[in-house]
C-alpha cells in the first residue's frame, strides 16, 4: 500500500502527460492544415477576406479570428517579408506570381486539459499554450 502511494504522483503524470500531449499534437496538426489551407487559396490568388475564411472553416474546432491570420508576401526568397494586399479591382490578391505567400496564425493558445499541472512548459501563460503555424507556397 505504501508502494502504491508513492507510485501514484508518477502514474497520474504520465498519464495526464500522454493526454495532454495527445490534444496538443492535434491542435498543432489542425493549425498547419488551416495554414496549408490558406497558403494554397493565397497561391491560388484568392482574395484575403476568402483566405482567411477558408483557414478559419479548415479548423472549426479551434475558433480561431481573423485577427490571428496573418498573410505575407516575400520577393526575395523569405529574407523578408511584407503584408500581402488584394489587388485594386479587389478580384484577387496582389501578390506578384513567382513570389512567396505565407499565411501563419498567432496569438492562439491552447488550453491545457490538466489546468496548471503542466503550466511549467515554456510557451505557457496564464491564457494557455502559445502555439502557431506557418506554410509558405510560391505564388502561381
Amino acid at each position: 500500500m505504501v508502494e502504491f502511494v508513492f507510485m501514484v504522483p508518477f502514474y497520474a503524470t504520465m498519464l495526464f502527460g500522454t493526454l495532454e500531449f495527445g490534444q496538443v499534437f492535434y491542435d498543432r496538426v489542425q493549425l498547419s492544415n488551416a495554414c496549408r489551407e490558406g497558403a494554397r487559396r493565397a497561391a491560388l490568388g484568392w482574395t484575403l477576406s476568402d483566405i482567411k475564411t477558408t483557414t478559419i472553416a479548415a479548423a472549426p474546432n479551434l475558433s480561431l479570428t481573423t485577427d490571428q491570420i496573418v498573410i505575407e508576401s516575400s520577393s526575395d526568397s523569405g529574407s523578408t517579408w511584407s503584408a500581402a494586399a488584394d489587388s485594386s479591382d479587389g478580384t484577387t490578391n496582389a501578390i506578384t506570381t513567382g513570389d512567396l505567400c505565407r499565411v501563419r496564425t498567432s496569438g492562439w493558445y491552447h488550453k491545457l486539459l490538466t489546468g496548471s499541472y503542466f503550466s511549467f512548459l515554456p510557451t505557457y501563460t496564464s491564457s494557455g499554450l502559445s502555439m502557431s503555424g506557418s506554410v509558405v507556397m510560391t505564388r502561381e
